[in-house]
């Protein structure tokens, strides 16, 4: 009967603690559309590691690449699909307090958040177009820094971001 109860308890504790993430791989790109001009989407805040805008940029255009039939550019073409926009905040900030050794207060857990703001012009139906921010963030223990989770908790980030701006460009989500 214990190993009933703990094979219950098991499975309800790993239905809980999962992440649900959406994509979607249709690309229902407008079939007129040849290309889409995505320049580099630039870091406005000056937060987070070097190399974020580039880095968030080539991820931004392999998932167009992959997921449509489109031609990714990196120079406008009048009449063409349209993706600009810049990463307009990134931080860190405590989520749950703990008490620490010396009685203080210190953060069990921190949250690190990324928001893209995103124009999306499609010259075909206009009623597609957005102007929109898109955020999301990962949670990390309080006892580690920042430095030591940076890269882990950005890939993740960066592919949601992706998959939203991605999903609301072509399947309105």
């Amino acid at each position: 009967m214990k190993f009933k109860h703990f094979a219950i308890i098991s499975l309800l504790l790993l239905i809980f603690s999962c992440t649900v993430n959406y994509t979607t791989k249709s690309g229902t790109a407008p079939t007129e559309a040849k290309s889409i001009y995505i320049p580099v989407l630039y870091n406005e805040i000056g937060a987070g590691p070097s190399s974020m805008s580039q880095d968030f940029t080539e991820l931004l255009r392999e998932y167009f690449q992959t997921n449509t039939k489109l031609e990714v550019v990196k120079e406008e073409i009048v009449g063409e699909l349209s993706l600009v926009g810049h990463i307009a905040g990134y931080y860190v900030k405590p989520i749950s307090p703990s008490a620490g050794t010396n009685g203080q207060e210190i953060a069990g857990q921190n949250r690190l958040t990324m928001l893209v703001k995103v124009s999306y012009e499609n010259p075909f139906n206009r009623k597609d177009n957005f102007n929109q921010t898109f955020t999301y963030f990962k949670d990390f223990d309080g006892d580690k820094s920042i430095s030591d989770v940076e890269s882990e908790l950005l890939e993740e980030i960066y592919e949601q971001l992706i998959i939203q701006i991605f999903n609301k460009s072509f399947d309105n989500w």
